[in-house]
């Protein structure tokens, strides 16, 4: 590089160029459809160290004089690598087309803040910087049901940042109402990963987010599988987002015996590799999630599904705290939703493999259970979704027994009904229906702490784990439950 051309970046570091072409001269706003964002990537699990990049320019930028590259101070010092970037096409609303560019940053230092930035035209157009994965801490968001694009989603959103985790799993219904590509151009970007307005965060350019597929992702707000749009326009979270492999094993005519006609049809109109990327596992630091499709068109009694989730569960690093998430909660009380509880098929796997944690949105307010057991008395889902079984558990909090906490963390943009409010079961130690909340844990190889946290930054709910002595597990909640 020679010193012909230099511009300052927001790090305030002289950032030189080669050529003198002409620049971009527009607002970064006018640049990009989608600025960039972070994803964990399909090669995450494969290689440790990387995240990947995604932006999404208009129509009169798009092109291959586009670059990307990172450092991180700590190794790099002023030097810059760069990022190996590809680009394809997306085929969005009613069949207009336009080019993802992605970029990976590997070979990144494990807990080490890294810098990226985007150029253009040899123009710098964007600058970002986030923290690599930890090899032994982790501090992780926890939320669903959250981008409605009002004010209340941005709130969290800004709440969220202020608690400085370093990854967001979102568990289900990223985006109301179908999931379509034009919603989350309209109220899930705008929030999430803007920095002008109200209604606007930074979240995404910051840290990455791993998604869980809920019912209103896939297009059925309703949950009769039957899609009623154009679906050019269907699916966006296969066309934002980006997870690890999942390699679930199961063929699609394995999935759709058990199905009616209806339900396997829909199936049939899911895009290739879709099921491996709903259903997939990573390591954060010391916590190893779990990622779990439970839309309807899954049937967890498989034999071979079941497989699945054993096989995952056993594949977590030794002495890593084990969490599951999928969008359905199978312990809820709520006024829709009760009778949906076709996911407790899996709570003895959950048991036996020594999950700790399982957390779920859908519905729309926060709840935690006490450290519980579930023994099934069939195994099977009856018509109405019920599963027969007896709830063990212990009110202290402990989980001498082993037992599995269930937490529904679902009031990330809408709350529930004042009209329908859910009940309460004995196995319920905590609920709160009247603040917008999400979940933080912060763990390390010795303890794990999960705090509920309002949008205002206070904190509503607190259970800390101790992974050397189980039994000692302390249950310590910081404020009355709200009925």
């Amino acid at each position: 590089m020679t010193k012909d051309v230099v511009l300052t970046d927001i790090f305030g570091t002289p950032f030189s160029l080669v050529d003198k072409r002409q620049a971009v001269s527009e607002n970064t706003d006018k640049i990009f459809i989608i600025k960039p964002y972070l994803q964990l990537g399909r090669h995450f699990n494969e290689k440790p160290g990387s995240l990947v990049l995604f932006f999404h320019p208009g129509k009169k930028y798009r092109g291959k004089d586009w670059l990307v590259q990172y450092r991180q101070p700590s190794v790099d010092g002023d030097n810059w690598r760069d990022a190996s970037l590809s680009r394809g096409r997306l085929r969005l609303i009613s069949g207009k087309r336009h080019w993802r560019y992605r970029a990976e940053l590997t070979g990144l230092s494990a807990g080490e803040p890294f810098q990226y930035r985007v150029v253009k035209a040899w123009t710098l157009v964007f600058s970002g910087e986030a923290q690599a994965p930890s090899a032994e801490k982790a501090r992780i968001a926890v939320l669903g049901d959250m981008a409605d694009g009002g004010q209340a989603s941005a709130d969290v959103a800004r709440a969220m940042l202020a608690s400085r985790p370093e990854l967001l799993l979102a568990v289900g219904d990223i985006v109301y109402d179908k999931g379509l590509v034009s919603e989350y151009l309209a109220k899930f970007f705008p929030v999430y990963n803007e920095s002008v307005g109200s209604c606007s965060v930074p979240f995404l350019s910051s840290l990455p987010l791993a998604p869980v597929i809920g019912n209103h992702d896939i297009g059925t707000p309703g949950q009769q599988e039957k899609p009623d749009f154009d679906h050019a326009d269907a699916l966006g979270c296969c066309k934002f987002f980006e997870s690890p492999r999942g390699n679930l094993g199961l063929k699609r005519k394995q999935l759709k015996k058990s199905l009616s006609s209806r339900r396997a049809a829909f199936i049939d109109s899911l895009p290739r590799g879709f099921f491996d990327t709903a259903n997939y596992s990573f390591s954060w630091g010391s916590i190893f999630v779990l990622v779990l499709d439970a839309n309807r068109y899954m049937d967890w009694t498989l034999p071979a599904l079941q497989r699945f989730v054993e096989r995952k569960l056993s594949e977590a690093p030794a002495g890593a705290w084990k969490i599951v998430a999928f969008h359905q909660a199978p312990f809820n009380d709520d006024f829709k939703y009760a009778g949906d509880q076709r996911m407790r098929v899996l709570s003895p796997l959950f048991e036996a493999a020594g999950v700790v944690l399982v957390f779920s949105g859908h519905c729309h307010y926060y709840a935690r259970t006490h450290a519980m057991r579930y023994g099934l008395t069939t195994g099977a889902v009856e018509k109405d979704g019920s599963v027969a079984g007896t709830a063990s558990f212990e009110k202290d909090g402990k989980r001498s027994s082993g037992g599995v906490t269930y937490v529904i963390t679902g009031a990330g943009g809408k709350l529930v009904d004042r009209e329908r409010m859910p009940g309460r079961s004995d196995y319920v130690a905590f609920l709160d229906t009247s603040r917008y909340s999400f979940s933080l844990l912060e763990a390390d190889a010795n303890k794990l702490e999960f705090k509920q946290v309002d949008k205002d930054g206070n904190v509503i709910d607190e259970l800390v784990l101790s992974f050397n002595h189980p039994a000692e597990a302390e249950q310590a909640p910081v404020a009355a439950s709200a009925q």
